[in-house]
């Protein structure tokens, strides 16, 4: 029997993120355009990174971030409005943290939940943790319930139940 479980849990869909991020590439790469036409300078930085970002909308369909950084890049080059550069770097890291699934480890002495803040629950804070037909359900102690599914075929469901059960007994 395995003494540790890593679950990975299945991710909703990222459309929203996705037109969103959309959204704020079109928006940089327009304005690094917009001032080389409104300037008459010719910046090549401005036009190197508008056309970066304007051709990684077509050519990048599923991880989006890096267009934002380059993008944040761009953004201070600008002549006006510069701290848009912090604003697209830390949307490019939440887009990462958005977009990577979830995973859980179950491990003897605790449950560590891997999201932007890892949190570590020791199983005395669980009354049932059980893994039926792909739906992890952690039900705590207060009351408070956790279901989401799990991806398909990365765990057996019997071992983990028994490892869960055993860590509940002896928490």
């Amino acid at each position: 029997m395995p003494t540790q479980f890593l679950v990975t849990l299945k991710k909703d869909s990222d459309r929203t993120i996705d037109l969103i991020s959309i959204l704020l590439c079109l928006f940089a790469a327009g304005n690094f355009f917009y001032v080389q036409v409104r300037s008459g300078q010719f910046n090549i930085f401005l036009l190197l990174t508008g056309g970066i970002v304007a051709a990684g909308l077509i050519v990048v369909r599923r991880h989006r971030y890096g267009l934002l950084l380059v993008a944040a890049m761009g953004w201070l080059a600008m002549p006006w409005l510069q701290w848009l550069a912090l604003l697209y770097a830390l949307l490019a890291f939440l887009e990462y943290q958005a977009k990577r699934p979830l995973t859980i480890d179950f491990l003897p002495g605790q449950v560590v939940i891997h999201s932007l803040i890892p949190r570590q629950h020791p199983w005395s804070v669980f009354s049932n943790v059980i893994m039926k037909d792909g739906l992890l359900t952690l039900d705590y102690c207060n009351n408070r319930l956790f279901q989401k599914e799990v991806r398909d075929g990365e765990t057996d469901e019997a071992a983990f139940n028994e490892f869960c059960r055993i860590q509940l007994k002896n928490p």
